[in-house]
């Protein structure tokens, strides 16, 4: 049961996905749901619903050309808000703060390919 809610999880994640919803479409109560995500994983359905989302927005941010409410939308959050306040909780930075950080480290790789060219 527990491994079927992580795959539905990980395949929706885009989608809404709501804890009684959850439970319905898996024949179990929301509080099952609730202790099962504790006990194997220590956290919340809600928080690995999230930070599903978060990583996946970090991928998005690193590849993608999208603004970052477009990302916003296309991993699940529909209140720009909210993504904001769980990405900075989860990575400890702005979206904007991250894709400027990814953009330093793309630099540095540049510089650094470029001068072992010229070894």
């Amino acid at each position: 049961l527990f491994n079927s809610m992580v795959e539905y999880v990980n395949s929706n994640y885009s989608g809404e996905i709501i804890l009684k919803e959850c439970a319905k479409d898996f024949h179990t109560s929301p509080q099952q749901i609730s202790r099962l995500f504790k006990k194997y994983l220590n956290k919340s359905f809600i928080s690995y619903v999230n930070e599903i989302r978060i990583n996946e927005a970090k991928n998005l941010l690193r590849s993608s050309k999208d603004s970052i409410k477009e990302g916003a939308y296309k991993i699940g959050y529909n209140n720009l808000n909210h993504f904001y306040k769980n990405f900075n909780k989860q990575v400890g930075m702005t979206p904007k703060e991250y894709m400027m950080e990814k953009g330093k480290l793309e630099k540095k790789y540049l510089i650094i390919c470029h001068l072992f060219k010229r070894m």
